[in-house]
């Protein structure tokens, strides 16, 4: 949605936003994919979230990550497919 968003303010009209990804080694496979409507939904909400965050920092001039400590995340067990999980 940031990409999307950019090229709005540019000027653009978008209708669709396409992901193209090729292999880097023979064959050279191409996949083209584009995200659904919730995934843009929560994007959009993203974005607008980051740049609130972006805006206040500017205004007070506190630019602290507030992240706190580091986790270790997973991507969904359902998506695992080519190895093994316990």
């Amino acid at each position: 949605m940031f990409y999307r968003r950019c090229m709005e303010n540019a000027g653009f009209e978008i209708d669709r936003f396409c992901f193209i990804a090729v292999q880097k080694t023979r064959p050279h496979l191409v996949g083209i994919y584009e995200l659904d409507w919730a995934s843009l939904d929560e994007g959009k909400a993203a974005v607008q979230y980051a740049l609130e965050k972006y805006r206040k920092a500017s205004e007070s001039n506190e630019w602290g990550y507030d992240f706190g400590d580091l986790k270790t995340i997973q991507i969904p067990r359902y998506s695992f497919k080519f190895s093994q999980i316990d």
